[in-house]
C-alpha cells in the first residue's frame, strides 16, 4: 500500500525543520563569542584550569563535547571523552532563550561521557547520569558507570539551606577485577565490591564525614619464583598460592584522614588484622597483628619470637603485632624487625625477608 502524499509531505516538513533548528543552534553555539563564553563559565564554576573541545549539538544526542581535561595546581587531572548532554525540551523553550543556566529554576537531562580518567591512572567507561535541577536542589540520581570489568553506580544531592549547600554521595560497586584495578601486581585475582558515603558542605569542603566497607571475593595472589622457591624449601604451601576467604576492611571518612576501622584477610593457615589511620596525602599509620596457626607455626619454628607472641582471639592461632607505616606508594612494616632469621645462607635469607613484605 503506498503511503500518502500527505505523510511524506509531513515528514519532509519535519526533516527540514529539525535540520533548520540544528543548524540554528550550531551556528550560535559554534560562534567564537559563545565559545569562549560557555569555557569562561565553566572555568568559574570548576575553579581550576580547563581545556576543552569545541561545543556542538545534534537533536538525538544533545550538547556534545569531545573532550574536557580538568588540572589543579597539584598536577591532577580529570579527562573526559566524548561528552554530550541531552536535556529535557523545557530547557530549549523560547521563555529560557537569553537567561543562564543558573538563573533556570527546573531542568533536567541525561548527561553521558565514554570515557573518564583521573590522573591517568584510573578508569570510568560509559558513564550515564540522570540530572535534575530543582529551585533549591541539584540531583544526579542514578549514575552508573563501567569499573574494570565490573559496574559502579550512585547518587549525588546538593541541596541549598540556610546560607549553606550541603551535600550527599552515595557509591555502590561490584564486580570490579582486583587484576585490572593493580595491573603493576602480577598473578592476583579477585573481584572488588562495597559501598562509599560521604556528606559534607561545599563552603568548606575539608570539612567531611562518611564510611565505607570494600571487600574482595575470591582473592588470591601466587608470589613470584623467590617466594615459591621458599614455599617449597619450607615445605609452606600458603606462600606458593595465597588464598583468602575473607579480604575485608571498613574505614570512615573524617574532615582530615580515614580511619581504617577494621582490616582483616584470612586464608586457612595465617591471618591478618589491621586497624589505624591513612591520611589524604597517603602517610599510613596502622597496627596490625599477623596470627598463624600451629601448622604454620611449625614450619616456622625458630623464625617467630615466642617471647612476643600474644593471644589472637582465634581458637588455634597466636598473634604476632607489627605496624605498617610509611606511605600508600611504599608502605614498611616492623614484622622483620621481629623475626628471628636464623645464620643460613645468606642468598636463602634474603628470599625469606621477602615473605613478609607485603
Amino acid at each position: 500500500m503506498p503511503i500518502p502524499k500527505k505523510i511524506i509531505l509531513i515528514l519532509a516538513i519535519v526533516i527540514v525543520a529539525l535540520a533548520g533548528v540544528t543548524l540554528s543552534i550550531n551556528l550560535i553555539i559554534q560562534s567564537a563569542t559563545v565559545q569562549e563564553r560557555f569555557h569562561q563559565t565553566a572555568q568559574k564554576i570548576v575553579g581550576v584550569p580547563i581545556t576543552m573541545g569545541r561545543l556542538s549539538f545534534n537533536p538525538f544526542t544533545g550538547f556534545h563535547l569531545s573532550h574536557v581535561t580538568i588540572t589543579d595546581a597539584s598536577h591532577r587531572s580529570v579527562e573526559v571523552s566524548a561528552l554530550d548532554f541531552m536535556p529535557t525540551w523545557r530547557l530549549l523553550l523560547p521563555k529560557y532563550w537569553g537567561r543562564s543556566l543558573n538563573n533556570i529554576e527546573k531542568w533536567g537531562g541525561i548527561l553521558r561521557a565514554r570515557k573518564v580518567t583521573l590522573n591517568n591512572s584510573f578508569s570510568l567507561e560509559n558513564l550515564k547520569a540522570h540530572l535534575k535541577k530543582r529551585v533549591d536542589s541539584f540531583l544526579i540520581d542514578p549514575f552508573s558507570s563501567q569499573v574494570a570489568d565490573g559496574k559502579l553506580t550512585g547518587s549525588f544531592l546538593l541541596q541549598e539551606w540556610n546560607g549553606l549547600s550541603p551535600y550527599q554521595l552515595n557509591i555502590h560497586f561490584a564486580g570490579i577485577s582486583l587484576k585490572e584495578l593493580m595491573k603493576g601486581v602480577q598473578s592476583i585475582e579477585g573481584k572488588v565490591q562495597g559501598t562509599f558515603f560521604m556528606k559534607g558542605v561545599l563552603e568548606d569542603l575539608e570539612k567531611k564525614e562518611g564510611e565505607g566497607m570494600i571487600e574482595v571475593i575470591g582473592m588470591q595472589f601466587k608470589p613470584g619464583g623467590p617466594l615459591a622457591q621458599i614455599g617449597q624449601l619450607l615445605g609452606i604451601q600458603e606462600l606458593q598460592l595465597l588464598k583468602f576467604d575473607e579480604a575485608v576492611a571498613t574505614y570512615a571518612v573524617t574532615s582530615h584522614q580515614l580511619v581504617v576501622k577494621s582490616l582483616k584477610l584470612h586464608s586457612n593457615n595465617l591471618i591478618i588484622r589491621g586497624h589505624g589511620i591513612i591520611s589524604y596525602e597517603g602517610t599510613l599509620h596502622l597496627s596490625a597483628l599477623l596470627l598463624v596457626n600451629a601448622k604454620l607455626q611449625s614450619r616456622l619454628q625458630g623464625l617467630l619470637p615466642v617471647a612476643m607472641l600474644v593471644p589472637s582471639g582465634e581458637a588455634g592461632f597466636v598473634a604476632l603485632p607489627f605496624e605498617i607505616t610509611g606511605s600508600l606508594d611504599h608502605p614498611h612494616n616492623t614484622l622483620l624487625e621481629h623475626v628471628a632469621l636464623p645464620a643460613i645462607n645468606s642468598n636463602v635469607q634474603g628470599l625469606i625477608q621477602q615473605i613478609f613484605k607485603f
